[in-house]
């Protein structure tokens, strides 16, 4: 081989040499930037986290849990919503997004560009109970003036027969249970209840369908057509 070939040889090994040390560089600067950002593609409790740092991801959770509202389905239609801000609620960093980061392969970066990583992490709260009192008492279904309370089924004289008056179910509420699964709901970030659903709220102890209700209709009834008889006979039945 001629020493011009041998010169050329030489300088094209060397960009090639050059080339790959450079991509090299530039593949572990890319593995050394995700050892401290979450990967694109990567979802944590719907937000996109792709180049974030772990605390940038927190501020991101924080605003989320600021975010928060609860809304609560009552009995008679009406809605009524609790928000982060009236109980003060915070986010409480436990290092589960610290931990996904470390879990994260950030020598597969570039398998990111094309994939994603969705998490749905269990969010560590905090918020005042005194202010959440505080929001219960002021509610609307606890206001005196709203409240109807349970009534039985029972039956009623009605000139010459006895009916069943139906019961009301009434809108009153049992406070220790709503105020149980309200907590349950915002700990567990639960953005809507149904109090009914829940069995939040005082029920009657007789319906209209109670089976010795029934009964007491038909022998009641029996005894006015009996004392009716007797009336029209001239018997007198005591």
């Amino acid at each position: 081989m001629s020493g011009n070939k041998k010169k050329i040889v030489k300088i094209t090994l060397g960009i090639l040499a050059g080339y790959v040390l450079i991509m090299l560089i530039g593949y572990m600067g890319v593995v050394f930037y995700f050892s401290s950002h979450f990967q694109k593609g990567t979802i944590i409790n719907g937000i996109d986290c792709g180049n974030k740092t772990v605390e940038q991801v927190k501020k991101e959770l924080q605003k989320q849990v600021s975010d928060y509202k609860l809304k609560i389905e009552e009995i008679d239609g009406k809605t009524e919503t609790i928000s982060a801000v009236q109980i003060e609620l915070t986010y409480v960093d436990d290092k589960k997004v610290d931990a996904l980061l470390e879990a994260q392969d950030s020598w597969s970066w570039m398998s990111g560009i094309s994939e994603k990583d969705t998490y749905e992490v269990e969010l560590n709260t905090s918020y005042k109970e005194e202010l959440l009192g505080e929001v219960l008492e002021e509610l609307s279904c606890f206001q005196e003036e709203n409240i109807i309370e349970p009534q039985n089924a029972h039956l009623q004289r009605q000139e010459d027969q006895y009916v069943i008056i139906p019961e009301v179910e009434g809108t009153k509420l049992n406070r220790e249970k709503m105020e149980r699964e309200v907590k349950k709901a915002i700990e567990n970030g639960t953005e809507e209840i149904d109090l009914e659903e829940l069995g939040c709220y005082e029920k009657p102890q007789v319906y209209q369908d109670d089976e010795r209700l029934q009964k007491d209709l038909k022998e009641k009834n029996e005894m006015l057509r009996m004392k009716e008889l007797a009336g029209e006979s001239g018997i007198e039945i005591f």
